[in-house]
């Protein structure tokens, strides 16, 4: 009989660890859920708050390049978001106004822009750390000026300065602009101040 005790002893003392290693793993799972949980939460609020960029925001990066005005920069919606999965790391998730800005900074070497760029924050690789203030002002204190030009669309840029197929002739889009960057007649700068303003946007 004290055999039989014995014997059924040793077995509650080999399931019990079993049943501390299966809580061990369930309250794993609970945690990692409630990880998810926040994370999805997180995301869901920042997608709330932000939206994709309009073809013309797009093209206000390039065009502020080009005339090295960053009062076309501040026409961008800080809501404005660019999502790119294929980018490089650190460039996945970034607001098209701070790319504009940090685009001019690094062009003009003007720290002062740099206050104007603000990071979009992300999980793991899907960040956008290279278009953040600290990294803005590295480029600049580098002294190596960013001399390149950046695509865009042109046709978008002129028909929202008021111009039309009227004014092209025999040109296209592309030709009317690089012809029309070296006027200086005034009416430029008169016609960028005019440009649709999304920075107010709701």
């Amino acid at each position: 009989m004290l055999l039989g005790l014995d014997s059924f002893v040793d077995k509650d003392k080999k399931i019990s660890p079993i049943n501390t290693k299966a809580e061990t793993i369930n309250m794993r799972i609970y945690i990692l859920l409630v990880i998810f949980s926040i994370l999805f939460w997180a995301q869901s609020t920042t997608a709330a708050e932000t939206r994709s960029p309009t073809p013309l925001e797009r093209a206000y990066v390039g065009f502020a390049l080009d005339q090295g005005n960053h009062e076309i920069c501040r026409k961008i919606s800080p809501r404005s978001l660019e999502r790119a999965s294929f980018n490089s790391p650190g460039t996945r998730k970034y607001y098209t106004r701070s790319a504009c800005f940090l685009y001019l900074a690094h062009r003009t070497l003007n720290s002062y822009l740099c206050q104007e760029v603000r990071e979009a924050k992300g999980w793991f690789l899907r960040s956008g750390k290279y278009f953040s203030r600290e990294n803005c002002e590295n480029l600049v204190k580098s002294g190596n000026s960013q001399r390149a030009n950046m695509g865009f669309d042109h046709e978008v840029i002129l028909r929202a300065l008021g111009y039309t197929e009227v004014d092209l002739g025999e040109q296209d889009w592309l030709e009317f602009y690089h012809g029309f960057r070296r006027r200086n007649d005034g009416s430029l700068q008169h016609r960028i101040k005019d440009l649709p303003d999304f920075s107010t946007d709701e």
